[in-house]
């Protein structure tokens, strides 16, 4: 019986243990269900997807502190925080996400997430009145209010508008309906900034106030409290809260109006970027963005950054602004793009002969391929997950270096730029480029949030300079010049189109998905996308209209019933056709029905055609996700008269140069008979005057003999002008390829024939390894004959000559070398005039010469595709360089 008692009793102690720790509050809470968080569309900045999720700042950061707290949680979204707080204090939710401080009793509040400024926002066209420093009888737009209703001063004496939505805040700002806004700054420019607008509005004044967002926890859930601020400091020592700051606009983003003089951050990446060793910048995206800028009025000031630094990107504090930058994702969250300025090619690079079997990406699964840690292929490459990637934090020669030593099997990067880098550094032979290229990204010129004024302006500029002269001229400068008609050439009118692409197809998107909200709402959204400049058509699955903006409407007549919504687009198109508005360009009216409502709403489609006006028009297809298709419509016409005027100018310009050869060729001939007729006579003359001195004999006087010695000099000269004249004239206009010549073979020529005048002066010459050019030998043997003839003859008294022959360094297809001595020296002032014609710095009775030797020199040197110069300093000797087309020789390969 005792036992009995026991063990009743043991189980009766068991049960009540069990039962208090199931009742114990802190005995870490049993979650059947998730716990319920609520985030507000209004004051989080929260955008909906096809799933029903909502992300933004406020559920990001939920999500991510759940993860760390090791709780599982769902989402409600609430549409104003009011009926949001009421959830809240009734614990039909736990966690109120990305909120003001609450002042309700019951509502605790977390450690502050993120902090806004609050101000008073106008449009810009009213961003200089001075009644806003003060504004009285105004009236000023709000949200709905925070918890802690607390109006700003600036509020009282003005008309105080209560708004809901705040997209319907903005737009009432804009039209003009609203004065001025009092809202956080964050809300401001996340709106304004997706929908590119961000540069009509703009604050006036200094911050009213800093708001604290946070979690808000109701009365039940309050002991998650400090879990929850433990989470929020793990959170932001480890940065992510920080860059989802930066995402979200939580900071400073600068000033509003620009600077005078912007920042523009250059890091070496030849040709796109070049830092001269004088410090000076050049390069392609240099020399772009410095056009573009002051085509827009916009004074910019270039600095030198660090690798570093220019990933890091523009910021408030640093500097403002980047030359070009490809564009992707992950930038678009910490800097503002103008329109795209070109699109990119990224090629497989592989050593010389192991190309074989590699076309594309998919060829280099199971291979170690090389990418730079800040480059947009490794993003992509990273994201697709197959490849073994080796990354490179340092520059990209040190990448084509790992490839030429064998530490990776290929490397993917920008073609032009590692082409540029492997001729830099003589190794372009020994590499090959995969063609088609692997990859494409568009890049364009980068700046920090805040300049959206400027950005406006620049874009404005973009698309004429990327159709001008100017453009194509830069792109041949530093890339091989494009053919004349290419497909970048056809669609760069249609590069407006793309920077507002991803924004409508987002907004289309966001109209289609939410079409169920407000009508102010959607009103926004169609007065974004009617304001874009180009034509656009949005058609349903089943092909009727669903969507036309005022730009499509307003290029056909009775554009509103032509085009109206629900009206078949096959009809609307046949109408055209049958008016006359669409041209046939050699089709049957009803091939072009065909034509247009069948190929011509493929996706990818891109085709042009003219309408009655004679205006020409660029129409590109694209498929959107729910299988709607949307077409936009982009006028060419100037600037395809802007493309044939230049077509014609190129045209008048080859005809130009080539009567300017011709006359050149005429010219040349007409030198050459002269200097030879003129051989005959002098020659005649000196036989003359030998027949005279014999004739005469001994009875001529010393007077008589004088004069004879003096006229046969005369003429002498006069013979030596003329065999260099004809030397000249005779090297003019002379492209011939030639043969191999060895400079080493042709100097020992050389000074052989001017031995009796090299042991005159004692003259000691030096002779070094020289390269193998392909030339006339006649002439290079005559250019340096006058070199050395040279050096010998303007020696310094007293001092004997010393003369070295010996090669230079020269750029990839070029060689070169120099003639050196330590002779009288050519003042700095006479150094480009020398080559030229006649030219002559000394007393003829000091140096005697015709003043044509290096004129010759010269012509050579340009006929052979170089150029000759000298430096030299008076009385300390002078060195003439000739760089010239051809191939190092292998000498001057082991000597190198």
């Amino acid at each position: 019986m005792r036992s009995c008692l026991c063990f009743s009793f043991q189980v009766s102690a068991w049960l009540m243990l069990v039962l208090a720790i199931w009742a114990w509050p802190d005995a870490g809470r049993a979650q059947d269900q998730p716990l319920t968080y609520g985030v507000v569309e209004s004051t989080s900045f929260t955008f909906g997807d096809s799933a029903g999720t909502v992300g933004g700042f406020a559920g990001t950061v939920m999500e991510r502190l759940a993860e760390i707290m090791e709780i599982e949680v769902r989402q409600r979204v609430f549409l104003d925080i009011g009926t949001a707080m009421a959830a809240l204090e009734a614990s039909e939710i736990a966690f109120l996400a990305g909120v003001p401080r609450p002042t309700g009793p019951d509502v605790v509040f977390s450690t502050a997430v993120a902090e806004s400024q609050l101000r008073l926002f106008v449009r810009d066209d009213r961003l200089q009145d001075r009644d806003f420093t003060q504004p009285r009888g105004k009236r000023l737009g709000v949200i709905t209010p925070f918890p802690d209703t607390d109006l700003p001063e600036i509020l009282s004496g003005n008309t105080v508008v209560v708004v809901p939505s705040l997209e319907v805040l903005l737009t009432r700002l804009l039209t003009g309906d609203l004065d001025g806004v009092v809202l956080p700054e964050h809300l401001k420019l996340s709106l304004t900034y997706a929908a590119r607008i961000d540069h009509r509005i703009g604050a006036v004044g200094s911050q009213l106030r800093t708001v604290e967002l946070g979690i808000a926890l109701g009365p039940t859930h309050s002991d998650l409290l400090s879990a929850l601020n433990s989470a929020i400091t793990i959170l932001d020592k480890g940065g992510e809260l920080l860059d989802l700051r930066r995402r979200h606009f939580f900071v400073d983003v600068g000033a509003y109006e620009p600077k005078e003089v912007l920042k523009v951050g250059v890091s070496t990446f030849p040709p796109y970027n070049v830092v001269e060793e004088d410090g000076s910048f050049t390069g392609f995206s240099v020399e772009t963005l410095r056009d573009i800028a002051a085509l827009a009025g916009v004074e910019v000031e270039f600095v030198e950054l660090t690798l570093d630094e220019w990933a890091a990107g523009p910021a408030e504090g640093t500097y403002d602004m980047v030359t070009q930058v490809a564009i992707n994702p992950e930038r678009r969250t910490r800097m503002d793009f103008t329109a795209p300025i070109e699109r990119a090619p990224a090629s497989i690079f592989v050593p010389s002969g192991q190309e074989s079997g590699i076309t594309g990406l998919n060829d280099l699964m199971g291979l170690r391929v090389g990418v730079q840690a800040v480059n947009s292929a490794r993003r992509i490459l990273e994201r697709d997950g197959r490849f073994d990637l080796a990354i490179y934090e340092t520059d990209h020669e040190d990448l084509l270096r790992a490839l030429l030593a064998g530490e990776v099997d290929a490397i993917v990067y920008p073609t032009n730029a590692m082409q540029d880098a492997a001729r830099s550094l003589g190794v372009l032979n020994q590499i090959v480029a995969i063609d088609p290229p692997a990859l494409f990204t568009e890049r364009a010129i980068a700046l920090r949030f805040g300049l959206g004024a400027v950005r406006e302006r620049l874009n404005a500029i973009i698309p004429g300079y990327l159709a001008s002269a100017d453009y194509f001229a830069l792109r041949a400068q530093w890339f091989q010049p494009p053919p004349f008609w290419t497909d970048q050439r056809l669609t760069l009118t249609f590069q407006i189109a793309t920077i507002t692409l991803a924004f409508i197809l987002g907004v289309v998107g966001w109209v289609l998905y939410r079409s169920h909200l407000a009508d102010a709402r959607r009103r926004v959204a169609s007065e974004l996308i009617d304001h874009i400049p180009l034509g656009l058509v949005l058609i349903s699955p089943d092909g009727r209209i669903m969507y036309t903006n005022s730009d499509a409407r307003a290029r056909v007549v009775d554009g509103d019933r032509v085009l109206a919504r629900g009206r078949a687009y096959r009809e609307a198109i046949r109408e055209l056709i049958e008016n006359g508005v669409i041209r046939l360009g050699g089709r049957t009216k009803e091939g072009m029905l065909d034509y247009m409502t069948s190929d011509g709403l493929e996706d990818g489609f891109r085709d042009e055609y003219q309408f009655q006006t004679g205006s020409t028009v660029v129409r590109t297809t694209r498929r959107l996700k729910g299988g709607e298709t949307l077409l936009m419509r982009q006028d060419i016409t100037e600037e395809r008269l802007r493309l044939e005027q230049i077509q014609v100018l190129n045209t008048s310009l080859e005809e130009q140069i080539l009567q300017a050869k011709a006359a050149n060729d005429d010219l040349r001939a007409f030198a050459y008979a002269t200097s030879h007729d003129l051989k005959s006579p002098t020659n005649t003359a000196l036989m003359l005057l030998d027949a005279l001195k014999e004739e005469l004999g001994a009875d001529v006087g010393q007077i008589e003999r004088t004069l004879a010695s003096q006229l046969q000099q005369t003429i002498e000269r006069m013979q030596e002008l003329i065999d260099d004249v004809l030397v000249y004239t005779n090297v003019v206009g002379t492209t011939s390829a030639g043969e191999p010549v060895e400079l080493n073979e042709l100097a020992a020529m050389c000074i052989a024939d001017l031995q009796a005048d090299i042991t005159a002066a004692g003259a000691r010459i030096e002779v070094g390894d020289l390269p193998c050019v392909r030339a006339n030998p006649a002439h290079m043997r005559q250019l340096l004959a006058n070199l050395v003839s040279n050096a010998v003859k303007f020696r310094a008294p007293g001092r004997p000559p010393v003369i070295t022959i010996s090669s230079v360094d020269a750029l990839d297809g070029f060689v070169g070398f120099s003639v050196s001595d330590n002779g009288i020296g050519i003042p700095e002032e006479y150094q480009e005039k020398i080559f030229q014609m006649f030219q002559r710095l000394n007393p003829e009775r000091e140096y005697y010469g015709t003043g044509l030797g290096l004129a010759i020199c010269h012509r050579i040197a340009l006929n052979l595709g170089g150029r000759i110069s000298v430096s030299s300093q008076l009385d300390k000797g002078a060195t003439f360089t000739v760089i010239l087309k051809g191939e190092r020789n292998d000498r001057a390969l082991d000597a190198h």
